[in-house]
């Protein structure tokens, strides 16, 4: 309870971090800030779309850790998080990628220009084929390697590697499907994503508990990789 209690709190001032710096980069006005309801009705339906896929997304990204932690020794949990931990770099290559080619692939759809459609995806996907799958292949065939180059414990690297390699290899698997979840995101197509999470939600938590109790921490990490 402790350690997620922690984690709340360190998302917490992450969050708390970002507006600060936010209201600090906005420019000064005399007028007081006013909520615009107009506008807000006008993307009511993307932004309950968004906010349930963000929701869900969390769920998919924590359940793992929530069952794993309830059928595994406090040792082997330590493990799982520690290739948790070092699997999130597949994701964290990928988000920049997704942040930034998004908005020039939301304009070709708002302009109706297919060609514009068609080169913005081709290179949001060549580009997380050429810089994110490498590295993700890295980590499932040298996860061992890895862990023991940064956390100097041989023991640990062990351990945990077999998740790690398992967990990186989900990763590589999410990838492939970013570019077009991009593109049903700039034709403002939300209900696909959100439908397909809450399926997964459903069929990841049976299954998490299954193998978890099974299989231990591998069995656990299987969910990703199965999932994706």
């Amino acid at each position: 309870t402790t350690f997620f209690l922690w984690r709340a709190f360190l998302y917490f001032g992450a969050v708390l971090l970002q507006r600060f710096t936010l209201l600090r980069n906005l420019k000064k006005t005399t007028h007081s800030p006013r909520v615009d309801w107009s506008t807000l009705r006008q993307v009511r339906n993307f932004s309950m779309g968004m906010t349930g896929i963000a929701i869900t997304g969390i769920a998919l990204v924590q359940l793992d850790k929530l069952v794993v932690s309830r059928f595994v020794r406090l040792e082997e949990f330590g493990a799982y998080m520690v290739a948790s931990t070092a699997a999130a770099l597949v994701p964290q290559l990928v988000s920049p990628i997704f942040t930034a080619l998004l908005p020039s692939l939301s304009q070709a759809f708002a302009q109706r220009d297919p060609d514009a459609q068609r080169r913005s995806f081709s290179f949001e996907s060549r580009l997380i084929s050429g810089l994110v799958h490498p590295a993700a292949l890295t980590i499932v065939f040298f996860s061992e390697e890895l862990l023991t180059c940064w956390t100097g414990d041989s023991h640990l690297a062990q351990a945990a590697s077999p998740i790690l390699g398992t967990l990186a290899l989900g990763g590589l698997l999410n990838s492939i499907m970013v570019p077009i979840y991009s593109v049903q995101l700039a034709a403002g197509w939300t209900g696909l994503a959100m439908r397909t999470n809450l399926f997964l939600v459903a069929v990841m938590l049976p299954y998490s508990i299954l193998a978890s109790s099974h299989f231990g921490a591998i069995g656990a990490a299987s969910t990703w990789p199965f999932l994706n």
